[in-house]
């Protein structure tokens, strides 16, 4: 009788030792871990991780608002804070990268560039301590949206797992692969939308060459909406690529690079689209006139 005892007694014991490793490792076995951001040596912000490639370094994505106007970022592993490094970042598309040293991870994500992406797909979201089930709701979409205190355009999916404070930055799998990272809730946290792996993978190519550059035409504007829809000029600023090509005050911009222009919001997306670009195409409207203008960049 005290044999058995004593058998139950070290089968509960390995079992709370089970438990134990689950809620305080990365029980997914995924390389994806707990960012925290600190300023004035305060918790400033925190959200989520994963390891995309390792060589000297381990490299990690996430979000930007999770690192942004902070002092110093550290990544959590196995309850123990790592000092991380910023590599650069896309203020607009809102991704960094961060680095550490290799020594802390042995594994990696790979994200696919060729997934499709059909409503009803089931997709996996990897949290820090969870792996939450999901399905696609939209394929990519140039979305209008409320993102992190303004309205941005940009292109993500949409998907129903519920997602809260914390995960931002988490990759979306499916099959194994990276088809997406979490990246925000709607307003009436409804809706969860992720950035797409073929848009992360553009941009970590930019990040990783040192380009974060973003075309700046050098104006104030607003929207024009009085007979037709475009971006009126308010303010034009001396030594900026608007005044050197002739945009004066009261011009309404009406088309970038083959592009409609009809508010703000796709103004500032079709100019996040340049920076690879060697010169565009810019239309505007003045005096009842359509001028065409070809804009040259020197990135």
């Amino acid at each position: 009788m005290k044999k058995i005892i004593f058998i139950f007694c070290l089968i509960f014991i390995f079992l709370i030792i089970l438990v134990f490793i689950k809620f305080n490792n990365n029980d997914n076995n995924y390389p994806v871990y707990k960012v925290v951001a600190y300023k004035d040596n305060v918790l400033f912000k925190d959200g989520t991780s994963f390891v995309y490639r390792i060589d000297d370094y381990a490299y990690l994505l996430t979000n930007y608002h999770v690192i942004e106007n902070c002092d110093s970022i550290y990544i959590v592993i196995n309850d123990k804070k790592i000092q991380a490094e910023l590599l650069n970042y896309d203020e607009y598309e809102d991704v960094a990268i961060i680095y550490i040293n290799s020594k802390y991870v042995d594994s990696f994500l790979t994200l696919d560039n060729n997934y499709d992406y059909n409503v009803g797909n089931k997709i996996s979201i990897i949290t820090v301590n969870d792996v939450l089930s999901g399905k696609l709701l939209s394929d990519i979409y140039s979305y209008k949206i409320h993102y992190d205190y303004s309205y941005k355009m940009l292109d993500l999916f949409k998907f129903n797992s519920k997602i809260v404070d914390g995960n931002s930055g988490s990759p979306i799998l499916s099959n194994n692969e990276v088809i997406g990272m979490v990246s925000m809730v709607d307003l009436n946290r409804s809706n969860s939308f992720a950035i797409p792996s073929k848009n992360l993978i553009s941009i970590i190519s930019n990040l990783e060459s040192g380009n974060n550059y973003r075309v700046v035409l050098g104006i104030d504007y607003s929207n024009y909406n009085d007979g037709f829809s475009g971006v009126k000029v308010d303010n034009v600023y001396d030594d900026t690529l608007a005044n050197n090509y002739g945009i004066v005050v009261g011009d309404v911009i009406i088309n970038i690079d083959g592009h409609e222009v009809n508010d703000t919001l796709e103004f500032n997306y079709y100019l996040s689209k340049l920076n690879n670009k060697d010169s565009f195409l810019i239309k505007y409207y003045r005096d009842g006139v359509i001028y065409d203008s070809i804009i040259y960049l020197n990135n």
